[in-house]
């Protein structure tokens, strides 16, 4: 084996928003449900933004390209993932591709128990002895939360080892100005995390995972813009050093008064669902209607465009075509969003 390539460092993006210039668990921690969609871009000169701290910061990076790679991220209970059973119980699985990640809540805190490593282009199942703090609550400018040490193991096909010696930290550690490509947000939040451990697994190593994800301050739960830089050592050769960059799919929309609005009287039903399942909602403009259908793992299997009309509206969606579980429903008319949860039998 030559290198060794982890996706971590993406589970640990997207997990701080911002209310005002105080972090709560109710602006910040995920709940079942959420779903956003983000798009890899060119990390050239992302890497710069790192270092750009303080309470007027100004971080610019307008000559972003994009690339093909969409991704939707999406929030379950713990329970409904098949790997659920070994975290605790009452965790919450943020499911984004065939990543998996999984969290504990509460009014103080938010802590991450560990989710899916890829390790030469196997997957495995690394969980942490103890949860791993993202949060604290309330977090203001310049707040630090250091976590104790901690252990864990990891699970594969091909065998199971070992994670020790492991810290993780998070800081809000700037507020200012983000350029984007088209657009400009201010009162943007920065948090930074941390998380470095050793690992035994067919090879033995360490890693280190830094995250850089940027909030507007009352916008959007979601990051506008993420930077992920991710260092690994092993027995098999020299560190190898990696920068990821990631923007909100829809940021150019992000923040849009209407945006805010959820979709009027918007009722899914029957839940769980047989055969199909029905859309209720009250369009007052007779603005245009649309729903996105993703399962468990982020991926989108249906989107449909559906007749508008003014008052109330009742659509008939067929699920014949697709298979049993979970799904989260998109529902937008005209700017306003709204998601919920359905279950097809």
């Amino acid at each position: 084996m030559k290198k060794l390539y982890f996706s971590l460092f993406t589970l640990l993006s997207g997990l701080t928003a911002v209310n005002a210039q105080t972090i709560t668990a109710t602006s910040h921690a995920p709940v079942v449900g959420d779903s956003y969609s983000r798009i890899q871009v060119d990390s050239t000169g992302a890497n710069a933004l790192n270092s750009i701290t303080g309470a007027s910061a100004v971080w610019t990076f307008t000559t972003a390209n994009t690339r093909t790679l969409s991704v939707v991220n999406s929030y379950t209970t713990g329970s409904s993932v098949s790997t659920g059973s070994m975290y605790p119980a009452g965790s919450i699985a943020k499911l984004g591709g065939a990543e998996k990640a999984f969290y504990k809540t509460s009014s103080t805190d938010l802590k991450f128990w560990g989710g899916n490593v890829v390790i030469q282009g196997n997957t495995a199942d690394f969980v942490f002895s103890t949860g791993v703090t993202q949060a604290t609550y309330p977090m203001l400018l310049n707040d630090f939360t250091n976590t104790s040490a901690f252990t864990g193991t990891v699970t594969s096909s091909f065998g199971s080892g070992t994670i020790s010696n492991g810290t993780a930290t998070a800081i809000y550690d700037g507020l200012g100005t983000l350029n984007l490509p088209g657009r400009t947000f201010i009162n943007v939040v920065r948090i930074k995390t941390r998380t470095f451990f050793d690992f035994s697994l067919l090879v033995t190593g360490t890693v280190t995972f830094e995250n850089y994800d940027y909030y507007d301050l009352s916008k959007s739960k979601h990051p506008l813009l993420t930077v992920a830089a991710s260092t690994i050592t092993s027995s098999f050769g020299p560190p190898s050093a990696q920068y990821y960059a990631y923007l909100n799919k829809d940021y150019m929309i992000v923040g849009v008064n209407e945006l805010s609005k959820e979709v009027t009287d918007l009722n899914i039903f029957p839940n769980p669902a047989k055969s199909n399942f029905n859309i209720r909602l009250t369009n007052e403009n007779a603005e245009s209607v649309s729903y996105e259908m993703t399962n468990t793992l982020g991926q989108t299997v249906r989107t449909e465009n559906l007749n508008s009309a003014k008052g109330e509206s009742l659509y008939a969606i067929e699920t014949s075509n697709l298979e049993a579980g979970v799904y989260f429903v998109k529902v937008k008319v005209g700017n306003a969003l709204s998601v919920k949860k359905i279950t097809l039998q």
